[in-house]
Protein backbone atom coordinates (compact mmCIF):
# COMPACT_ATOMS: atom_id res chain seq x y z
CA UNK A 1 0.00 0.00 0.00
CA UNK A 2 1.39 3.77 -0.92
CA UNK A 3 0.19 5.89 1.17
CA UNK A 4 -0.16 10.30 0.64
CA UNK A 5 2.01 11.76 2.85
CA UNK A 6 2.54 15.39 1.97
CA UNK A 7 -1.74 15.04 2.41
CA UNK A 8 -2.75 18.65 1.66
CA UNK A 9 0.13 20.47 0.57
CA UNK A 10 -0.13 22.23 -2.75
CA UNK A 11 2.88 21.11 -4.80
CA UNK A 12 5.71 23.46 -5.36
CA UNK A 13 5.82 24.81 -8.43
CA UNK A 14 9.12 22.92 -9.81
CA UNK A 15 6.59 20.15 -9.60
CA UNK A 16 3.70 21.52 -11.76
CA UNK A 17 3.25 21.82 -15.58
CA UNK A 18 6.06 20.39 -17.85
CA UNK A 19 8.84 20.44 -15.38
CA UNK A 20 7.14 18.02 -12.95
CA UNK A 21 6.51 15.72 -15.62
CA UNK A 22 10.22 16.00 -16.76
CA UNK A 23 10.76 15.00 -13.51
CA UNK A 24 8.43 12.27 -13.46
CA UNK A 25 10.02 11.05 -16.44
CA UNK A 26 13.00 10.26 -14.77
CA UNK A 27 11.30 8.03 -12.40
CA UNK A 28 10.00 6.03 -15.10
CA UNK A 29 13.88 4.63 -16.00
CA UNK A 30 14.50 2.91 -12.88
CA UNK A 31 13.39 0.57 -10.27
CA UNK A 32 15.69 1.81 -7.37
CA UNK A 33 14.85 2.25 -4.00
CA UNK A 34 16.34 4.18 -1.20
CA UNK A 35 15.29 3.96 2.18
CA UNK A 36 17.22 6.90 4.75
CA UNK A 37 16.97 6.45 8.45
CA UNK A 38 17.39 9.49 10.61
CA UNK A 39 17.44 9.84 14.41
CA UNK A 40 14.95 12.95 13.96
CA UNK A 41 13.45 15.52 11.93
CA UNK A 42 16.49 17.71 10.43
CA UNK A 43 18.86 14.60 10.93
CA UNK A 44 18.27 13.84 7.18
CA UNK A 45 20.93 14.74 4.25
CA UNK A 46 19.03 16.89 2.21
CA UNK A 47 21.27 17.31 -0.37
CA UNK A 48 22.05 13.57 -1.30
CA UNK A 49 18.22 12.87 -0.81
CA UNK A 50 17.63 15.64 -3.30
CA UNK A 51 20.11 14.44 -5.73
CA UNK A 52 18.80 10.76 -5.35
CA UNK A 53 15.29 12.30 -6.02
CA UNK A 54 15.11 14.49 -8.60
CA UNK A 55 18.66 14.04 -10.22
CA UNK A 56 18.61 10.03 -10.58
CA UNK A 57 14.83 10.05 -10.74
CA UNK A 58 15.26 7.12 -7.36
CA UNK A 59 12.19 6.52 -5.37
CA UNK A 60 13.21 7.45 -1.83
CA UNK A 61 11.30 7.27 1.37
CA UNK A 62 12.62 9.46 4.42
CA UNK A 63 12.67 7.28 8.02
CA UNK A 64 12.71 9.58 11.20
CA UNK A 65 12.97 7.05 14.44
CA UNK A 66 11.54 9.97 16.14
CA UNK A 67 8.93 12.98 15.71
CA UNK A 68 11.52 15.52 17.72
CA UNK A 69 9.70 16.26 20.58
CA UNK A 70 12.54 16.12 22.79
CA UNK A 71 13.73 18.96 21.59
CA UNK A 72 13.50 22.70 22.39
CA UNK A 73 11.09 25.19 20.30
CA UNK A 74 12.45 28.34 19.12
CA UNK A 75 9.14 29.56 17.21
CA UNK A 76 6.44 28.60 18.47
CA UNK A 77 5.11 27.95 22.20
CA UNK A 78 3.95 23.99 21.47
CA UNK A 79 5.60 21.66 23.20
CA UNK A 80 5.32 17.48 24.27
CA UNK A 81 3.01 16.03 21.33
CA UNK A 82 1.92 19.47 20.01
CA UNK A 83 5.50 19.44 19.64
CA UNK A 84 6.05 16.74 17.45
CA UNK A 85 2.97 17.37 15.62
CA UNK A 86 4.78 21.16 14.54
CA UNK A 87 8.14 18.84 13.78
CA UNK A 88 6.66 16.29 11.50
CA UNK A 89 4.48 19.49 9.28
CA UNK A 90 7.87 20.79 9.10
CA UNK A 91 9.47 17.30 7.98
CA UNK A 92 6.56 16.98 5.66
CA UNK A 93 7.26 20.42 3.74
CA UNK A 94 11.04 19.94 3.99
CA UNK A 95 10.24 16.64 2.03
CA UNK A 96 8.23 18.19 -0.71
CA UNK A 97 11.51 19.92 -1.86
CA UNK A 98 14.03 16.74 -1.22
CA UNK A 99 11.33 14.61 -3.31
CA UNK A 100 10.63 12.08 -1.01
CA UNK A 101 8.18 10.14 1.22
CA UNK A 102 8.40 10.47 5.03
CA UNK A 103 7.13 7.71 7.98
CA UNK A 104 8.38 7.50 11.29
CA UNK A 105 8.38 5.15 14.35
CA UNK A 106 6.56 5.62 17.41
CA UNK A 107 9.91 6.38 19.44
CA UNK A 108 9.68 9.62 21.54
CA UNK A 109 13.02 10.23 22.00
CA UNK A 110 16.12 9.17 20.46
CA UNK A 111 17.46 7.35 23.23
CA UNK A 112 14.15 5.01 23.29
CA UNK A 113 15.79 1.51 21.72
CA UNK A 114 15.64 -1.75 22.32
CA UNK A 115 13.81 -4.38 19.97
CA UNK A 116 10.15 -2.46 19.23
CA UNK A 117 12.16 0.23 17.80
CA UNK A 118 14.19 -2.01 15.09
CA UNK A 119 11.02 -3.88 14.78
CA UNK A 120 9.03 -1.21 13.42
CA UNK A 121 11.96 -0.05 11.23
CA UNK A 122 12.10 -3.54 9.82
CA UNK A 123 8.28 -3.57 9.32
CA UNK A 124 9.00 -0.08 7.33
CA UNK A 125 11.65 -1.99 5.10
CA UNK A 126 9.46 -5.22 4.08
CA UNK A 127 6.61 -2.46 3.16
CA UNK A 128 9.22 0.01 1.19
CA UNK A 129 11.39 -2.62 -0.31
CA UNK A 130 14.52 -0.47 -0.74
CA UNK A 131 17.64 -1.91 -2.93
CA UNK A 132 19.84 0.26 -0.54
CA UNK A 133 19.55 1.60 3.52
CA UNK A 134 21.43 5.19 4.36
CA UNK A 135 21.70 6.05 7.52
CA UNK A 136 22.56 9.09 9.64
CA UNK A 137 25.55 8.74 11.78
CA UNK A 138 23.02 9.13 14.95
CA UNK A 139 20.86 6.24 13.67
CA UNK A 140 23.68 4.05 12.32
CA UNK A 141 22.96 1.23 15.24
CA UNK A 142 19.04 1.04 14.60
CA UNK A 143 19.72 0.96 10.93
CA UNK A 144 22.48 -1.91 11.19
CA UNK A 145 20.33 -4.28 13.51
CA UNK A 146 17.33 -3.96 10.74
CA UNK A 147 19.16 -4.70 7.74
CA UNK A 148 20.91 -7.70 9.82
CA UNK A 149 17.07 -8.42 11.02
CA UNK A 150 15.56 -9.08 7.49
CA UNK A 151 18.68 -10.64 6.41
CA UNK A 152 16.18 -14.22 5.74
CA UNK A 153 13.92 -12.04 3.89
CA UNK A 154 13.40 -13.39 0.11
CA UNK A 155 13.60 -9.29 -1.29
CA UNK A 156 15.81 -7.15 1.41
CA UNK A 157 18.16 -4.30 0.64
CA UNK A 158 22.10 -5.57 -0.50
CA UNK A 159 23.77 -2.35 0.95
CA UNK A 160 23.89 0.02 3.95
CA UNK A 161 25.92 2.47 3.96
CA UNK A 162 26.25 6.14 6.27
CA UNK A 163 27.72 9.72 5.83
CA UNK A 164 30.96 10.59 6.50
CA UNK A 165 31.83 14.33 7.07
CA UNK A 166 34.93 14.65 4.80
CA UNK A 167 36.42 13.32 2.21
CA UNK A 168 39.77 12.16 4.42
CA UNK A 169 37.58 9.74 6.07
CA UNK A 170 37.25 6.56 4.57
CA UNK A 171 34.28 6.19 2.13
CA UNK A 172 32.50 4.18 -0.89
CA UNK A 173 30.70 6.29 -2.50
CA UNK A 174 30.59 10.30 -3.51
CA UNK A 175 27.37 12.03 -4.66
CA UNK A 176 28.27 15.44 -6.69
CA UNK A 177 24.79 17.00 -5.19
CA UNK A 178 26.54 20.52 -6.64
CA UNK A 179 25.62 18.98 -9.88
CA UNK A 180 23.35 21.99 -12.17
CA UNK A 181 20.09 21.07 -12.47
CA UNK A 182 18.30 23.19 -15.48
CA UNK A 183 14.77 22.58 -15.07
CA UNK A 184 14.88 23.08 -11.29
CA UNK A 185 17.48 26.63 -11.99
CA UNK A 186 19.74 25.17 -8.93
CA UNK A 187 21.69 22.53 -7.81
CA UNK A 188 20.58 19.69 -6.03
CA UNK A 189 22.42 20.94 -2.48
CA UNK A 190 20.92 24.02 -3.16
CA UNK A 191 17.25 23.16 -3.82
CA UNK A 192 17.35 20.44 -0.63
CA UNK A 193 18.66 23.32 1.59
CA UNK A 194 15.91 25.44 0.72
CA UNK A 195 13.67 21.94 1.91
CA UNK A 196 15.80 21.56 5.19
CA UNK A 197 15.08 25.18 6.12
CA UNK A 198 11.94 24.47 6.82
CA UNK A 199 13.02 23.08 10.11
CA UNK A 200 12.26 26.51 11.74
CA UNK A 201 11.01 25.56 15.47
CA UNK A 202 15.13 23.87 15.51
CA UNK A 203 16.36 27.60 14.30
CA UNK A 204 18.15 25.33 11.79
CA UNK A 205 20.70 28.47 10.87
CA UNK A 206 22.24 27.19 7.96
CA UNK A 207 24.76 29.00 5.66
CA UNK A 208 23.65 29.47 1.84
CA UNK A 209 24.44 26.90 -0.48
CA UNK A 210 26.78 28.68 -2.89
CA UNK A 211 26.80 27.25 -6.70
CA UNK A 212 29.83 24.68 -7.42
CA UNK A 213 31.03 21.73 -6.32
CA UNK A 214 29.44 20.34 -3.06
CA UNK A 215 30.00 16.67 -2.47
CA UNK A 216 28.64 14.41 -0.06
CA UNK A 217 30.55 11.05 1.15
CA UNK A 218 28.77 7.61 2.11
CA UNK A 219 30.67 4.77 3.67
CA UNK A 220 29.29 0.94 3.27
CA UNK A 221 28.55 -0.35 6.38
CA UNK A 222 27.46 -3.44 5.62
CA UNK A 223 26.61 -5.44 1.99
CA UNK A 224 25.50 -8.95 0.68
CA UNK A 225 27.43 -8.43 -2.71
CA UNK A 226 29.17 -11.17 -4.30
CA UNK A 227 31.99 -9.00 -4.60
CA UNK A 228 32.83 -5.67 -3.42
CA UNK A 229 34.97 -2.60 -4.52
CA UNK A 230 36.97 -0.47 -2.37
CA UNK A 231 35.29 2.50 -4.26
CA UNK A 232 31.90 2.98 -5.96
CA UNK A 233 30.45 5.07 -8.86
CA UNK A 234 26.87 5.04 -7.32
CA UNK A 235 24.85 2.90 -4.69
CA UNK A 236 23.16 0.75 -7.00
CA UNK A 237 26.94 -0.69 -8.38
CA UNK A 238 26.09 -4.52 -8.90
CA UNK A 239 22.54 -3.75 -8.92
CA UNK A 240 21.96 -3.01 -12.30
CA UNK A 241 19.79 -5.93 -12.89
CA UNK A 242 17.51 -4.87 -9.78
CA UNK A 243 17.37 -1.65 -10.34
CA UNK A 244 16.16 -1.64 -14.10
CA UNK A 245 12.63 -1.61 -15.73
CA UNK A 246 11.06 -4.98 -17.94
CA UNK A 247 12.55 -4.65 -21.12
CA UNK A 248 9.04 -3.37 -22.55
CA UNK A 249 8.87 -0.72 -19.92
CA UNK A 250 11.97 0.54 -20.26
CA UNK A 251 11.93 0.95 -23.74
CA UNK A 252 8.74 2.99 -23.81
CA UNK A 253 10.53 4.92 -20.90
CA UNK A 254 12.93 6.00 -23.24
CA UNK A 255 10.47 7.11 -25.91
CA UNK A 256 8.24 9.09 -23.61
CA UNK A 257 12.31 10.77 -22.54
CA UNK A 258 12.85 11.27 -25.87
CA UNK A 259 9.85 12.95 -27.11
CA UNK A 260 8.99 15.05 -24.15
CA UNK A 261 8.49 19.02 -25.03
CA UNK A 262 7.92 21.72 -22.52
CA UNK A 263 5.61 23.47 -24.58
CA UNK A 264 3.07 20.32 -25.67
CA UNK A 265 3.74 18.22 -22.65
CA UNK A 266 0.12 16.18 -23.93
CA UNK A 267 1.84 14.73 -26.96
CA UNK A 268 3.32 12.07 -24.42
CA UNK A 269 -0.16 10.86 -23.51
CA UNK A 270 -0.54 7.69 -25.39
CA UNK A 271 2.64 6.37 -25.19
CA UNK A 272 2.40 7.28 -21.05
CA UNK A 273 -1.35 5.49 -21.29
CA UNK A 274 0.37 2.62 -22.80
CA UNK A 275 3.54 2.56 -19.82
CA UNK A 276 -0.06 2.03 -17.32
CA UNK A 277 -1.53 -0.75 -19.15
CA UNK A 278 1.79 -2.65 -19.14
CA UNK A 279 3.03 -2.13 -15.45
CA UNK A 280 -0.53 -3.04 -14.27
CA UNK A 281 -0.68 -6.40 -16.80
CA UNK A 282 2.71 -6.89 -15.20
CA UNK A 283 1.04 -6.29 -11.83
CA UNK A 284 3.53 -4.05 -11.15
CA UNK A 285 1.33 -1.51 -8.84
CA UNK A 286 3.77 0.63 -7.70
CA UNK A 287 4.95 1.46 -11.26
CA UNK A 288 2.05 1.81 -12.15
CA UNK A 289 1.36 4.30 -10.09
CA UNK A 290 4.11 6.33 -11.06
CA UNK A 291 2.73 5.84 -14.62
CA UNK A 292 -0.08 7.23 -13.86
CA UNK A 293 1.07 10.24 -12.00
CA UNK A 294 3.02 11.56 -15.42
CA UNK A 295 0.04 10.58 -17.20
CA UNK A 296 -2.02 13.37 -15.56
CA UNK A 297 0.79 15.90 -15.35
CA UNK A 298 1.24 15.50 -19.31
CA UNK A 299 -3.06 16.40 -19.23
CA UNK A 300 -2.71 19.37 -17.01
CA UNK A 301 -4.70 16.67 -14.86
CA UNK A 302 -5.69 18.15 -11.86
CA UNK A 303 -8.66 17.79 -9.05
CA UNK A 304 -10.29 19.98 -6.72
CA UNK A 305 -11.82 19.07 -3.49
CA UNK A 306 -13.81 22.16 -1.91
CA UNK A 307 -15.89 20.92 1.39
CA UNK A 308 -18.33 23.94 2.66
CA UNK A 309 -16.44 24.25 5.92
CA UNK A 310 -12.72 22.99 6.59
CA UNK A 311 -13.79 21.91 10.41
CA UNK A 312 -17.19 19.72 10.92
CA UNK A 313 -18.42 17.60 13.82
CA UNK A 314 -20.75 14.40 14.13
CA UNK A 315 -24.11 15.26 12.60
CA UNK A 316 -23.35 18.08 10.88
CA UNK A 317 -24.41 18.19 7.22
CA UNK A 318 -21.32 19.31 5.21
CA UNK A 319 -21.60 20.04 0.95
CA UNK A 320 -18.41 18.64 -1.12
CA UNK A 321 -17.59 19.85 -4.16
CA UNK A 322 -15.49 18.31 -6.74
CA UNK A 323 -13.95 19.46 -9.56
CA UNK A 324 -11.92 17.77 -12.59
CA UNK A 325 -9.87 19.92 -15.07
CA UNK A 326 -7.77 18.28 -18.01
CA UNK A 327 -5.39 21.44 -19.15
CA UNK A 328 -3.04 21.18 -21.58
CA UNK A 329 -3.04 21.81 -25.41
CA UNK A 330 -5.55 24.14 -26.80
CA UNK A 331 -8.97 22.33 -25.59
CA UNK A 332 -9.82 21.76 -21.86
CA UNK A 333 -12.22 20.29 -20.21
CA UNK A 334 -13.77 21.61 -16.60
CA UNK A 335 -16.48 19.39 -15.10
CA UNK A 336 -17.60 19.11 -11.64
CA UNK A 337 -19.39 21.28 -9.39
CA UNK A 338 -18.05 24.52 -8.12
CA UNK A 339 -16.96 25.66 -4.73
CA UNK A 340 -20.28 25.37 -2.74
CA UNK A 341 -21.94 28.30 -1.16
CA UNK A 342 -23.73 27.94 1.83
CA UNK A 343 -26.34 30.69 2.53
CA UNK A 344 -28.71 29.70 5.34
CA UNK A 345 -29.45 25.80 5.04
CA UNK A 346 -29.13 25.90 1.09
CA UNK A 347 -26.21 24.72 -1.02
CA UNK A 348 -25.76 26.62 -4.34
CA UNK A 349 -23.66 24.24 -6.98
CA UNK A 350 -23.80 23.74 -10.58
CA UNK A 351 -22.36 21.76 -13.89
CA UNK A 352 -19.54 23.41 -15.97
CA UNK A 353 -19.36 21.72 -19.48
CA UNK A 354 -16.50 21.37 -22.15
CA UNK A 355 -14.63 19.33 -24.37
CA UNK A 356 -12.71 16.49 -23.47
CA UNK A 357 -9.24 16.71 -25.24
CA UNK A 358 -8.05 14.48 -27.89
CA UNK A 359 -7.80 11.03 -26.28
CA UNK A 360 -9.33 10.90 -23.06
CA UNK A 361 -13.03 9.65 -23.10
CA UNK A 362 -15.67 11.85 -22.51
CA UNK A 363 -17.32 10.32 -19.64
CA UNK A 364 -15.73 11.07 -16.07
CA UNK A 365 -16.33 9.79 -12.70
CA UNK A 366 -16.12 11.79 -9.40
CA UNK A 367 -16.51 9.88 -6.44
CA UNK A 368 -15.82 10.68 -2.78
CA UNK A 369 -14.18 7.12 -0.61
CA UNK A 370 -14.61 7.90 3.06
CA UNK A 371 -13.38 6.12 5.97
CA UNK A 372 -15.76 4.27 8.36
CA UNK A 373 -18.91 5.68 9.84
CA UNK A 374 -19.45 8.26 7.27
CA UNK A 375 -22.66 8.94 4.89
CA UNK A 376 -22.13 9.94 1.39
CA UNK A 377 -24.90 10.93 -0.29
CA UNK A 378 -24.33 12.10 -4.57
CA UNK A 379 -26.17 15.61 -5.71
CA UNK A 380 -25.10 15.67 -8.87
CA UNK A 381 -21.99 15.18 -11.22
CA UNK A 382 -19.37 16.58 -8.40
CA UNK A 383 -21.86 17.50 -5.54
CA UNK A 384 -22.22 15.77 -2.43
CA UNK A 385 -23.42 15.82 0.53
CA UNK A 386 -21.45 14.42 3.80
CA UNK A 387 -22.41 13.38 6.97
CA UNK A 388 -20.17 11.54 10.22
CA UNK A 389 -22.27 9.18 12.42
CA UNK A 390 -21.93 10.03 16.15
CA UNK A 391 -19.04 7.27 16.81
CA UNK A 392 -16.90 8.62 14.08
CA UNK A 393 -13.53 8.98 14.80
CA UNK A 394 -12.50 12.42 15.06
CA UNK A 395 -9.38 13.72 12.85
CA UNK A 396 -6.54 13.93 15.86
CA UNK A 397 -3.06 12.82 15.62
CA UNK A 398 -2.86 9.14 16.09
CA UNK A 399 0.21 9.49 18.59
CA UNK A 400 -0.15 9.93 22.38
CA UNK A 401 1.15 9.26 25.38
CA UNK A 402 -0.19 7.93 28.70
CA UNK A 403 2.97 9.16 30.55
CA UNK A 404 5.32 11.95 31.04
CA UNK A 405 8.32 9.29 30.98
CA UNK A 406 6.95 7.26 28.14
CA UNK A 407 9.47 5.99 25.33
CA UNK A 408 7.13 5.17 23.03
CA UNK A 409 3.86 6.79 22.09
CA UNK A 410 0.62 5.04 22.29
CA UNK A 411 -0.69 3.94 18.74
CA UNK A 412 -3.93 2.29 18.96
CA UNK A 413 -3.93 1.07 15.53
CA UNK A 414 -0.90 -0.93 14.52
CA UNK A 415 -0.96 0.39 10.16
CA UNK A 416 -1.01 3.97 11.79
CA UNK A 417 2.60 3.70 12.87
CA UNK A 418 4.43 5.25 10.34
CA UNK A 419 2.38 7.46 8.89
CA UNK A 420 2.97 10.80 9.18
CA UNK A 421 -0.30 12.59 9.75
CA UNK A 422 -3.81 10.89 10.19
CA UNK A 423 -5.70 10.35 6.79
CA UNK A 424 -8.49 13.14 6.25
CA UNK A 425 -12.02 11.40 6.36
CA UNK A 426 -13.00 11.67 2.64
CA UNK A 427 -10.38 10.72 0.16
CA UNK A 428 -11.65 12.34 -3.74
CA UNK A 429 -11.17 10.73 -6.67
CA UNK A 430 -11.83 11.57 -10.38
CA UNK A 431 -11.83 8.45 -13.17
CA UNK A 432 -11.14 9.02 -16.68
CA UNK A 433 -9.38 7.35 -19.89
CA UNK A 434 -6.87 7.93 -22.00
CA UNK A 435 -6.67 5.90 -25.03
CA UNK A 436 -9.44 3.12 -23.09
CA UNK A 437 -6.97 3.13 -20.04
CA UNK A 438 -8.83 3.99 -17.08
CA UNK A 439 -6.86 6.28 -15.20
CA UNK A 440 -7.82 8.06 -11.43
CA UNK A 441 -6.77 11.53 -9.86
CA UNK A 442 -7.02 11.29 -6.14
CA UNK A 443 -6.87 14.19 -3.92
CA UNK A 444 -7.56 14.36 -0.08
CA UNK A 445 -10.71 16.73 1.02
CA UNK A 446 -9.74 19.29 3.32
CA UNK A 447 -11.92 18.88 5.66
CA UNK A 448 -11.15 17.94 9.80
CA UNK A 449 -13.65 16.14 12.02
CA UNK A 450 -13.67 17.62 14.98
CA UNK A 451 -15.73 17.06 18.58
CA UNK A 452 -18.49 19.56 19.52
CA UNK A 453 -16.41 20.89 21.99
CA UNK A 454 -12.97 21.14 23.79
CA UNK A 455 -12.07 21.53 26.94
CA UNK A 456 -8.74 22.48 28.36
CA UNK A 457 -7.28 23.84 31.69
CA UNK A 458 -5.54 27.06 31.07
CA UNK A 459 -3.76 27.99 34.59
CA UNK A 460 -4.18 26.93 38.56
CA UNK A 461 -2.43 29.08 40.81
CA UNK A 462 -3.46 30.33 44.59
CA UNK A 463 -6.83 27.95 44.64
CA UNK A 464 -8.13 29.74 41.35
CA UNK A 465 -8.38 27.42 38.29
CA UNK A 466 -9.18 28.89 34.85
CA UNK A 467 -10.47 26.51 32.24
CA UNK A 468 -11.20 27.04 28.34
CA UNK A 469 -13.85 26.04 26.53
CA UNK A 470 -13.99 26.10 22.97
CA UNK A 471 -16.57 25.11 20.29
CA UNK A 472 -16.47 23.28 17.20
CA UNK A 473 -20.40 23.38 16.54
CA UNK A 474 -21.68 25.36 14.08
CA UNK A 475 -24.97 26.61 15.65
CA UNK A 476 -24.98 28.25 19.24
CA UNK A 477 -24.90 25.93 21.95
CA UNK A 478 -24.56 25.74 25.71
CA UNK A 479 -22.63 23.39 27.67
CA UNK A 480 -22.11 23.25 31.21
CA UNK A 481 -18.49 22.88 32.67
CA UNK A 482 -17.10 21.45 35.61
CA UNK A 483 -13.70 20.77 36.92
CA UNK A 484 -12.44 16.69 37.42
CA UNK A 485 -11.71 16.31 41.27
CA UNK A 486 -13.18 15.19 44.35
CA UNK A 487 -15.62 17.86 45.89
CA UNK A 488 -15.58 19.88 42.78
CA UNK A 489 -17.34 23.56 42.59
CA UNK A 490 -20.44 23.97 41.23
CA UNK A 491 -20.53 23.07 37.58
CA UNK A 492 -21.10 26.44 35.66
CA UNK A 493 -23.14 26.73 31.91
CA UNK A 494 -21.48 28.38 29.25
CA UNK A 495 -23.05 29.85 26.08
CA UNK A 496 -21.27 29.40 22.84
CA UNK A 497 -22.59 31.04 19.35
CA UNK A 498 -20.39 30.04 16.60
CA UNK A 499 -17.43 27.76 15.91
CA UNK A 500 -14.30 28.92 17.03
CA UNK A 501 -16.01 30.48 19.79
CA UNK A 502 -13.68 30.51 23.10
CA UNK A 503 -14.71 31.47 27.04
CA UNK A 504 -13.00 31.39 29.94
CA UNK A 505 -14.66 29.96 33.05
CA UNK A 506 -13.13 30.18 36.37
CA UNK A 507 -13.32 28.04 39.86
CA UNK A 508 -12.08 28.53 43.51
CA UNK A 509 -11.07 25.57 44.97
CA UNK A 510 -8.63 25.02 48.37
CA UNK A 511 -5.59 25.42 47.77
CA UNK A 512 -3.25 22.41 46.40
CA UNK A 513 -6.32 20.75 45.78
CA UNK A 514 -6.22 18.01 43.08
CA UNK A 515 -7.32 19.25 39.74
CA UNK A 516 -6.90 16.10 37.10
CA UNK A 517 -9.10 18.40 34.67
CA UNK A 518 -11.90 19.81 33.02
CA UNK A 519 -14.95 18.42 31.88
CA UNK A 520 -17.72 19.94 29.41
CA UNK A 521 -20.86 18.33 29.52
CA UNK A 522 -22.55 19.05 25.79
CA UNK A 523 -26.20 17.04 24.80
CA UNK A 524 -25.33 14.44 27.56
CA UNK A 525 -21.86 13.68 26.95
CA UNK A 526 -18.73 14.35 28.74
CA UNK A 527 -15.86 15.80 26.80
CA UNK A 528 -12.13 15.93 28.13
CA UNK A 529 -9.96 16.86 26.17
CA UNK A 530 -8.28 19.73 24.20
CA UNK A 531 -8.81 19.72 20.24
CA UNK A 532 -5.50 22.24 19.48
CA UNK A 533 -4.54 22.81 15.84
CA UNK A 534 -0.72 23.08 15.60
CA UNK A 535 0.15 24.63 11.84
CA UNK A 536 2.20 27.86 10.39
CA UNK A 537 2.12 29.17 7.63
CA UNK A 538 3.00 27.38 4.30
CA UNK A 539 2.46 24.55 6.32
CA UNK A 540 0.49 21.22 6.58
CA UNK A 541 -2.05 20.95 9.82
CA UNK A 542 -2.77 18.84 12.37
CA UNK A 543 -4.86 19.07 15.52
CA UNK A 544 -3.76 17.30 18.84
CA UNK A 545 -6.35 15.63 21.52
CA UNK A 546 -5.00 15.82 25.27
Amino acid sequence: MHFLFALLLFPLGEDLGSSGLFQALKRLQTTARVLYVADRPAGEDASALTYLSRGMGVEVALLSLTRGEDGSNRLTAHSGEALAGLRTLELLKAAQYYGCEVRFTSAIAPAAGGRKLVDEVVAVIRQFRPHVLLSSREALGVATEAFEAVAGDMVKPSKLYTRVDKETEPWTVRLETGDYDPVLGRSYAQFGREGKLWHRSQDTSLPPVRPGSAPAFYRMVRHRMPLQAEKEQSFFQGLEKETVPPAELAQLAIQAAQGFSMTAPEVLAPVLARGVATARALSLHRTAALWEKALNQSLGAELEANPSVTVAVPGQEVAVALTFHLRTGTITRTIGAPIPMVRGASIEGGLVGGIAPSGAANQTKLELDPLASWEVTAQSQGLFRVIAAPDAMTTKAQWSRRTPDAKFYEIEDARLIARPLPRPPLLARALYQVEGVPVAVETYVPLTLAPPVSVRVASRRAGVVQVVVRSFHPAPTTVTVRLDMANSPAAQPVRLEKTGEERTVTFRTAPGAAVKGAIATWNGVDYREEFELVTYPGLDSVYIAR
